[in-house]
C-alpha cells in the first residue's frame, strides 16, 4: 500500500509559491504580539516537490542548527520510528527549495524555509499516515491509485483554509523557539498587505512564548488583509548589500528596550492601520516617518541605514522612507506619487550614496501561499 501511495504522489510535479515579506511597520512590536503591518511581494520562494536538485534542501536545513526550520524538522523526526524516519527522509530528499535572492538574505527567507518544512511534514502525514492518508479518504482514485489533480487541490485548499483559520503554523513556530515573532510566517501565509496583532492582555510583555501560548486562543488574534489602498501613490523596495543576522540581533535586545519601543511605537502603527483602512495617505506617510525616527532614537537602526534614509529625505519626490530588517540594515521602503517614479529612479541611480541600492519591486503585492500542480510528462 505504501508503495502505491508513493507512486500516486510521484505522478505530479508540485510547486508551492511563498511570497517575499517586508515589514511595513511594527517589526519590533511583533516580538510582543504586535500591532504590525507587513507587505508581501514577488519574487517568490518556491518549494518544489518531486523535483530534487543538487542543493539538497534536507542538508541545507540540517546545517542550520539554531534555525526554526531545523527545530521543526528535528521535532517531527523525533516522533517517528527508525523505519518511518528513513521513509520520511527519502520523501524530503525529493523536494527542493528555490531562493530568488540566491541566499543573500532578507525578504522572509527563514520564514519561507519554515513554511516549506511545515508543508513537507503535513504532506507526508497526508500521504503516508495510515489513518489520514489521502487514498483512504477519497473514493475517486483509479486502478493505479492515482488521485486527480482536482482532488489534490481540494486537499490543499482544505489545508490552507484550516491554517488561515486556526494559525497552526504560527503556534508550532512559537512552541519551538522564542527567537522571532512568527509574524513573517503568517504574513507569507495570508499574502498581500496584512495587519497582525495578538490581543491577549495576559501574555508576557516581552515575547509570545510557548508558556503564554498554552492559554491563548484564536479569538485573541486580530488580522486583516488589504490591497494597496492609495491609488495615486506607490512604493518601492530597495535592497542594500548589508545584512544583520536576525536571530542573533533579536537575542541581544533586552526586555526593557522592547517595552520602551512598544510604548512609543504602538500608537504610530495603529495610526497607520487606520490610515490604510480609511485611505488617508497623509496619516500613513507621517506614520512611516514617525517609526523611523523612533527606532533611530532607540538605537535600532544602524548608522549606515540612518544615513541612507537621510539621503532619501533629500529627494523631494520621496514622500516618506524607512529602513527594514534587523537594525534596518538590509532593505528600504520608499513612498512617492505615481508620476514621480522615473524621476526618483534616476536620482537614486546618480546618487553616490544611493546608487548601490538594488530596486527589488515596485508597488506589486503578492497573494499568500499558492499551489501549482501538473502531471509529470
Amino acid at each position: 500500500m505504501e508503495k502505491a501511495i508513493l507512486n500516486c504522489f510521484n505522478k505530479y510535479l508540485i510547486d508551492i509559491y511563498i511570497p517575499s515579506k517586508t515589514f511595513l511597520l511594527g517589526e519590533y512590536l511583533a516580538l510582543s504580539g504586535g500591532p504590525s503591518l507587513l507587505i508581501n511581494t514577488p519574487k517568490n520562494f518556491i518549494l518544489k516537490i518531486n523535483q530534487p536538485d543538487d542543493c539538497n534542501f534536507l542538508k541545507q536545513i540540517n546545517n542550520k542548527k539554531t534555525h526554526p526550520a531545523f527545530l521543526l524538522l528535528k521535532d517531527y523526526i523525533g516522533q517517528l520510528n527508525t523505519c518511518d524516519t528513513d521513509k520520511f527522509k527519502n520523501f524530503f530528499k525529493n523536494c527542493s527549495f528555490k531562493d530568488p535572492y540566491n541566499a543573500s538574505g532578507g525578504f522572509g527567507c527563514s520564514g519561507a524555509e519554515f513554511l516549506s518544512v511545515y508543508i513537507i511534514i503535513n504532506l507526508h502525514k497526508l500521504f503516508f499516515n495510515k489513518k489520514e492518508n489521502i487514498l483512504n479518504t477519497t473514493n475517486t482514485t483509479n486502478a493505479d491509485n492515482k488521485i486527480s489533480i482536482q482532488e489534490f487541490k481540494q486537499k490543499w485548499d482544505t489545508f490552507l483554509n484550516t491554517e488561515k483559520k486556526e494559525l497552526n503554523v504560527f503556534y508550532t513556530f512559537k512552541k519551538l523557539t522564542n527567537l522571532g515573532s512568527g509574524f513573517d510566517i503568517l504574513s507569507q501565509l495570508f499574502g498581500s498587505l496584512v495587519f497582525l496583532e495578538f490581543l491577549d492582555k495576559n501574555l508576557d510583555s516581552h515575547s509570545l512564548n510557548s508558556h503564554s501560548l498554552d492559554s491563548a486562543n484564536i479569538s485573541n488574534f486580530k488580522y486583516k488583509n488589504f490591497y494597496w489602498p492609495f491609488k495615486n501613490y506607490q512604493f518601492s523596495i530597495l535592497k542594500s548589500k548589508n545584512k544583520v543576522d536576525t536571530y542573533k540581533h533579536l537575542s541581544s535586545i533586552t526586555k526593557s528596550k522592547l517595552d520602551i519601543v512598544k510604548k512609543a511605537l504602538t500608537p504610530t502603527v495603529k495610526k497607520a492601520f487606520i490610515a490604510i483602512d480609511e485611505k488617508n495617505i497623509d496619516n500613513f506617510l507621517s506614520s512611516v516617518t514617525e517609526q523611523q525616527k523612533i527606532l533611530e532614537k532607540q538605537g535600532l537602526v544602524c548608522l549606515e541605514s540612518t544615513n541612507t534614509v537621510k539621503e532619501f529625505n533629500k529627494i523631494p519626490e520621496i514622500l516618506a522612507s524607512k529602513s527594514c530588517g534587523a537594525l534596518g540594515a538590509d532593505t528600504f521602503l520608499i513612498f512617492y506619487s505615481s508620476d514621480s517614479k522615473d524621476i526618483i529612479k534616476e536620482k537614486i541611480k546618480t546618487s553616490k550614496i544611493l546608487s548601490s541600492l538594488l530596486f527589488i519591486k515596485d508597488n506589486y503585492l503578492s497573494d499568500g501561499l499558492k499551489l501549482q500542480i501538473k502531471d509529470i510528462k
